[in-house]
C-alpha cells in the first residue's frame, strides 16, 4: 500500500472538460443572466419591451 500524500495522476496529455449540463451551449440571443448573492442587489437598465424575470432557483430561502 503507497503511503504518498498525494493523488494518483495519470501520465500524457490533459482531458478535455467534460460537458456538465450538456445541451446547455448558451443562452438565447437577447436573453441576460445576472446572479444576485444572498442579502445582495442588482440595477438594470429597463426599457419599454423588456421583461424581466426573477427566479429563485435554489428554493427554500
Amino acid at each position: 500500500m503507497s503511503q504518498s500524500p498525494y493523488p494518483a495522476v495519470a501520465s500524457g496529455p490533459p482531458r478535455p472538460s467534460l460537458i456538465l449540463r450538456p445541451g446547455q451551449i448558451a443562452l438565447p440571443s437577447g436573453i441576460e443572466r445576472y446572479t444576485v448573492q444572498g442579502n445582495g442587489a442588482v440595477l438594470l437598465d429597463v426599457e419599454a419591451g423588456d421583461t424581466v424575470s426573477v427566479r429563485n432557483i435554489e428554493g427554500g430561502q
